[in-house]
């Protein structure tokens, strides 16, 4: 990297700025697009959402941010601040203040080289760290002109951008190809459970067994549980508790196929709630209120750490140990979804709910002691296996993410591609104030050395 420079942002930018400051009335139809964060995400410019403002909102707003193709758009407000993106649309339209604009000199910098600095380790973690503002952290303008970047002669920037361009393709095209496993394993946990309930998966161990046709009892969930248990609905305060208090079990504890006992809120000291109702090992957990493709989860409780306690809207069905495998089994195969949604109520675009009594009449299929021990013993194990499947997946997910920020780490320590010695410096030094990178003394490869301080002259460069 000894002939790189850093370089100040309003050094290689001929503007930087943002969009407008008051949110303008914007909807389905108009005469501009209207860009905000949300429409800025990892892999580009998203506009699948978008909204439009009228011609002239969009002239007051484009008179003091005029993108342009090419130009570097810098999400500065909300939860994705420092994410950097090409604008790749060649219509002008508006912005909002949650995104920066920046116009790259291009004889200085290639607008993609651009982007990849800006969402470099390096500088995301430099840029995030120091944001202003209480409520809602942000970055203003006077810090994204004031921070710096690494750059290279254009010649480089441009093997480097192309370099990173393929990489992350490659990247991405991995991780929707992770997508589709994931979504696979899910197709096959339900294949499972409905070969399961419909008595398929035991088809050869009954022939074995020497019976003929299913010979499963029809019954209610009401037939199968003693009883159902409730908590209160009480003010918490939003986080988990910690070991020497009490907590209040959310809804989300029970959503995602295990128990997890983080999904909970914390109770004030001295509420009241009955003992009787702490989660414990062993527990049926059912959520009563969800949206509808999920009110009814259910889970088993495997493992507790904190001291939980049911809600008005998680409750416990009580009943022999040995209905408990395969009513969750039921409950979660299309056989009991089916019914579930059927008998919740309640408005389809809100909370949906299902009452005790409805869940009392989801109507069962029960097999033979023998044969429900069978297929728990069997639905076990191809769980286990899709369970494993998963953890691998996700092992691998964990190692891709982590090779975009690699790749660019690399490529901004002059690492990715490598030097030639026919690169002209990549930036016009009639340009850059007082700053140039050339024969650097020993052991100061990288830094940036003043002109002024050096006692340079250019013509030595």
């Amino acid at each position: 990297m000894t002939r790189w420079i850093n370089l100040r942002l309003d050094e290689v930018c001929s503007l930087i700025t943002d969009g407008t400051h008051h949110s303008p009335q914007n909807g389905n139809s108009g005469s501009f697009k209207y860009v905000t964060a949300k429409n800025i995400r990892p892999w580009g410019l998203d506009i699948t959402d978008i909204t439009y403002v009228d011609a002239k909102t969009h002239a007051e707003i484009y008179g003091r941010c005029p993108v342009e193709k090419e130009d570097v758009l810098y999400i500065k407000d909300g939860v994705t601040t420092g994410l950097a993106v090409v604008n790749t649309l060649d219509e002008p339209f508006s912005l909002l203040s949650s995104v920066a604009l920046l116009k790259p000199k291009r004889d200085i910098v290639e607008p993609r080289f651009l982007k990849y600095a800006l969402n470099s380790p390096e500088t995301f973690s430099a840029m995030t760290s120091n944001m202003a503002g209480s409520a809602i952290k942000r970055l203003v303008l006077r810090q994204i002109r004031a921070a710096s970047i690494p750059v290279p002669p254009l010649t480089e920037q441009k093997r480097i951008a192309d370099k990173l361009d393929s990489l992350i393709a490659r990247i991405e095209a991995c991780r929707d190809r992770l997508d589709r496993v994931s979504g696979i394993i899910k197709k096959f946990r339900q294949s499972v459970l409905a070969a399961a309930v419909s008595g398929k998966l035991t088809e050869e161990w009954r022939t074995k067994e020497g019976i003929g046709n299913l010979d499963w009892k029809s019954c209610s969930v009401g037939d199968l549980i003693t009883g159902i248990d409730a908590g209160l609905n009480v003010k918490c305060d939003e986080r988990p508790p910690k070991p020497n208090e009490r907590g209040l079990v959310k809804i989300s504890a029970v959503t995602w196929g295990t128990y997890d006992d983080d999904e909970s809120k914390t109770l004030p000291l001295g509420a009241a709630v009955r003992e009787s109702t702490k989660i414990l090992v062993g527990d049926f957990l059912i959520s009563r209120a969800n949206t509808i493709e999920l009110v009814g989860a259910c889970v088993l409780v495997q493992a507790t750490k904190r001291n939980i306690y049911l809600s008005d809207k998680v409750l416990r069905l009580v009943m022999p140990e040995s209905n408990k495998k395969w009513l969750l089994y039921w409950l979660r195969s299309s056989f009991g979804r089916s019914q579930i949604e059927s008998l919740a109520s309640g408005n389809q675009l809100s909370m949906r709910n299902i009452s005790q009594a409805n869940i009392k009449a989801i109507q069962v299929l029960l097999p033979t002691e023998d044969e429900r021990m069978e297929i728990c013993r069997r639905v076990e194990k191809l769980m286990d296996f899709a369970d494993r499947l998963e953890s691998r997946l996700s092992a691998t997910r964990s190692k891709m993410d982590a090779l975009t920020p690699a790749a660019l780490g690399k490529a901004f320590r002059g690492e990715l591609v490598p030097r030639d010695v026919n690169d002209e410096c990549g930036c016009s030094l009639q340009q850059v104030r007082g700053t140039v990178l050339s024969s650097v003394p020993h052991g100061m490869d990288g830094e940036v050395l003043s002109l002024r301080k050096c006692g340079l002259a250019i013509q030595e460069i």
